[in-house]
């Protein structure tokens, strides 16, 4: 039942990274601006993916916590309703 929810996830989390990498190359190419400004970039996109990372690693964890609830519950196969046509 989750897969669906597992897939949206890490798909949108490949996008983060990968705005975040291209941000980083431009930022790295950049000639306008300062040192400083490049080095208080980096600083911010390393936090930025420290804090994805471990965001990453709690909604995993979560995932057969939410499995075995769910089974609990005995919402694991939710029928789709018929369709009646007259």
């Amino acid at each position: 039942m989750l897969d669906f929810n597992k897939i949206v996830f890490e798909s949108t989390y490949n996008t983060m990274i990968l705005v975040s990498d291209r941000n980083k190359e431009m930022v790295e190419q950049s000639t306008w601006m300062p040192e400083k400004g490049k080095k208080t970039w980096k600083d911010w996109m390393s936090a930025y993916r420290l804090a994805c990372t471990g965001f990453k690693k709690l909604v995993e964890e979560s995932y057969p916590k939410t499995e075995a609830c769910i089974e609990q519950e005995g919402l694991m196969a939710v029928p789709f309703p018929e369709v009646v046509e007259s």
